[in-house]
């Protein structure tokens, strides 16, 4: 069995670690060994799962450094700066005393594994967990990434990581594709997500089956979809009781990217509680940290400002009004539960569009929201045959995915290629 290291961000996103996480229990229920590398601010993500794992970039980004970057923009860290320090061998004690035989590592730290690789040997796979388009896999943005700094500083990343290539890199597009070619020839892409929640143009697109719209852009990189990837907590959760219909509510862990209009959602659904026909609701409002101050439990409303049990509570939803991320989705197709997608920001807005292209839930915009409208919109996510049929539908895909896991046959697959 293999010995696997794991890096799913940089950044305090637990979108980009529970869908990891899923795979990785897998793995070890597969007999691998796996060890995690984290910053400070992602410990609290990774050590609630019982794995080992290695503290980096301390110096670089505490606990509390995302809060900070989004706060004071100017104050944030460049990305080039521990990019450079992997390329001089900042990660060689962590590489050396796991001694592993693959690195698992986060979309959008794709060109970081590759400097791991040039610097350390190590072959890599990297995990894309949100729906990309097609123009944006991993080669492209690493290649957008250096293109992006100037030639110099560039080049000198790429030489210091590749200290023994036989010509050295400069500052061109011609240099940076022969740099990134190891991840295009030898790496491959896992999307966290099942085929049937993406476009279908545009999935196509991504696995191969047709031609790339963008064929400037096209890289041979294989990807793959895979299983959902759901870390399931449905051990414990919220139940309200046989009296109540739950209603389940987010806007995702990232809350402080769009404090505002998260507090309006929540203002909004606190109202809507009032109104006809939602006498027998229940709303449980996972408002997180940045807002657990301003919101208090009320009749029938219950407040959860610490880490939700996402998938524990959502097992007694009747539906659930979400922002729109994409494991917030995944979550609610498995446990059946219909969302009612408000997009708050990022790509949420095309997840949304997925969510009504399968008619598996509902969208609302919050700029002509009020709570007349959200209580229309759950009961209609609730009540309309087609949505209940398509997303049972879906929900016995996902759980037949989980159950004979994708992921683990195709990394055993790629590990058997290395030996």
């Amino acid at each position: 069995m293999a010995k696997i290291l794991i890096w799913p961000d940089i950044s305090f996103e637990p979108g980009h670690f529970r869908p990891v996480v899923a795979i990785a229990q897998k793995l070890r229920n597969n007999g691998h060994t796996i060890h995690f590398l984290c910053t400070p601010e992602c410990e609290s993500i990774v050590s609630k799962y019982d794995f080992s794992y290695d503290l980096i970039f301390k110096d670089y980004y505490p606990v509390g450094y995302s809060t900070l970057a989004a706060q004071k923009p100017e104050e944030a860290r460049s990305r080039i700066d521990h990019c450079q320090r992997i390329a001089e061998g900042c990660l060689e004690t962590v590489i050396n005393e796991f001694n592993p035989d693959l690195l698992i590592a986060g979309y959008f730290i794709s060109l970081e594994a590759l400097l791991i690789h040039y610097r350390h040997g190590v072959p890599f796979i990297i995990t894309t967990t949100f729906l990309r388009h097609p123009n944006e896999d991993p080669v492209i943005a690493s290649i957008r990434f250096l293109t992006y700094h100037a030639p110099e500083i560039s080049s000198k990343l790429m030489n210091t990581a590749d200290a023994e290539a036989l010509t050295p890199y400069t500052g061109t597009l011609e240099s940076y594709r022969a740099f990134v070619e190891p991840m295009e020839k030898n790496s491959i892409e896992l999307i966290t997500c099942p085929e049937i929640l993406d476009y279908p143009e545009a999935a196509a697109q991504i696995a191969g089956k047709i031609e790339s719209d963008y064929p400037e852009t096209a890289t041979s990189m294989i990807t793959h979809y895979i299983e959902p990837s759901i870390v399931n907590e449905s051990d414990s959760g919220f139940n309200p009781g046989d009296k109540y219909k739950l209603v389940y509510a987010t806007a995702g862990s990232r809350v402080r990217d769009y404090l505002e209009s998260a507090r309006r959602l929540f203002k909004i659904l606190e109202r809507m509680i009032g109104v006809s026909g939602m006498e027998n609701r229940y709303l449980n409002l996972a408002v997180g940290h940045d807002l657990q101050e301003e919101f208090i439990d009320k009749k029938r409303i219950r407040i959860d400002g610490g880490w939700a049990s996402q998938t524990a509570d959502l097992q007694f939803a009747r539906s659930a009004v979400i922002h729109g991320g994409l494991a917030t989705i995944k979550e609610c197709i498995y446990f059946g539960v219909p969302p009612i997608v408000v997009p708050l920001g990022k790509d949420q807005m095309d997840n949304a569009q997925r969510v009504l292209l399968h008619k598996v839930g509902t969208m609302v915009m919050l700029d002509t929201l009020d709570e007349n409208k959200l209580a229309k919109a759950i009961l209609d996510a609730e009540n309309d045959p087609d949505i209940r049929k398509n997303i049972q539908k879906m929900r016995d895909c996902f759980v037949e995915m989980e159950d004979s896991p994708e992921s683990v046959k195709i990394i055993n697959k790629f590990l058997g290629t290395l030996s």
